[in-house]
């Protein structure tokens, strides 16, 4: 296989190439980073948790750690 094209043909795990993706904005409020995070990563952080509804789940930032704030939800086009 090419190595330039690996990524073409790699299947993605949760993703359907049909779909456009709901995504979620969080903004870390320590810092100010900015994160892109898709919904299968926010469904997997729920799991287990006793939320309530609408309630987020917690993300930190990948900058500074701190727990990021969830800002809008966005749909994406498939890969």
């Amino acid at each position: 296989m090419n190595e330039e094209n690996w990524q073409e043909t790699m299947e993605l795990p949760f993703h359907s190439p049909e779909e456009r993706e709901e995504w979620y904005k969080f903004e870390c409020p320590k810092c100010g980073k900015k994160d892109e995070v898709p919904g299968f990563v926010i469904d997997e952080f729920a799991m287990g948790k006793d939320l309530k509804e609408g309630e987020m789940p917690g993300v930190a930032c990948p900058e500074c750690n701190a727990e990021m704030k969830f800002r809008f939800t966005f749909k994406r086009e498939p890969y």
